[in-house]
C-alpha cells in the first residue's frame, strides 16, 4: 500500500538529497546578497549626487536613478527565473527517481516514462496510477507546484510571458499573493518572497 511504499522510498529522501537542496538556499543567499549590495550602491550614489546637483539637475538626476533602479529589477528578475529553473529541476529530477523507485517495489510493467505527457505531470500522474494518491499529499503544494510548473515553462520557451491558457490562473496567484510576483501584459517578474515559497515547497516535497 501506500505507506508501506513511502516509507521504504525514504531512502531516496537521502542525507546527499537534504545536501544538495542546501546550495539553492546558499544560492538563493546568494542573490539576496548581490540585490542588497546594489541597492546600497545605488542608494548612496543618489544621497551623494543629490548633495552634489543644482536645483535644476534634480529632474535629471531623478530620471537618471529611475533607469538604473529598473536595471536593478531586471538584474534581480534574470537571477530569481534562473533559482526557479534550477530548483524545479531539482524536483522534477527527485520526483522522478521516487517513480523509478515504486515503479521497481511495486514490480510494475510500466514506466512513468511510458505514460503521455512530459516532465512533471508525467510523474505526478504515475503516481496517482500506481499509488492511488494526489501527489504531493497536500493541495496547497500540488496547487504551487502547478503555479511553479507554468511560470518556469513560461521563461523557458516564452521569455517569461504567461500563455493565454494559463493567464488567468497566474492573474488569481498574483491578487491572492501581491508580494511574490508581479504581472503586466503577461510578463512576468518574480520577487524574493516566491523564491523563498519555492524552496520551502521543495524541502516539503522531498520530505514527503
Amino acid at each position: 500500500n501506500y505507506d508501506t511504499v513511502m516509507v521504504a522510498g525514504k531512502k531516496l529522501i537521502s542525507y546527499a538529497v537534504f545536501a544538495e537542496l542546501k546550495y539553492f538556499t546558499d544560492f538563493s543567499d546568494l542573490i539576496n546578497q548581490i540585490v542588497e549590495k546594489k541597492e546600497r550602491y545605488l542608494n548612496g550614489e543618489y544621497e551623494r549626487l543629490k548633495k552634489e546637483s543644482l536645483p535644476e539637475e534634480m529632474e535629471a538626476l531623478e530620471d537618471h536613478f529611475g533607469d538604473l533602479d529598473f536595471e536593478k529589477i531586471k538584474i534581480e528578475n534574470l537571477l530569481y527565473k534562473s533559482f526557479l529553473i534550477s530548483i524545479f529541476s531539482f524536483i522534477e529530477a527527485n520526483i522522478n527517481g521516487l517513480c523509478s523507485y515504486i515503479r521497481e517495489e511495486k514490480k510494475c510493467v510500466f514506466r512513468h516514462s511510458d505514460l503521455r505527457g512530459n516532465g512533471i505531470v508525467r510523474s505526478v500522474k504515475y503516481l496517482d496510477k500506481v499509488l492511488g494518491v494526489k501527489f504531493p499529499l497536500d493541495k496547497n503544494n500540488r496547487d504551487n507546484i502547478e503555479i511553479a510548473r507554468i511560470i518556469r515553462n513560461a521563461i523557458i520557451h516564452n521569455d517569461g510571458i504567461i500563455p493565454e491558457e494559463h493567464l488567468s490562473k497566474i492573474e488569481k496567484y498574483k491578487i491572492d499573493n501581491p508580494n511574490e510576483i508581479d504581472l503586466l501584459l503577461g510578463a512576468i517578474t518574480l520577487k524574493k518572497p516566491f523564491i523563498l515559497k519555492i524552496t520551502k515547497l521543495t524541502e516539503a516535497i522531498i520530505e514527503e
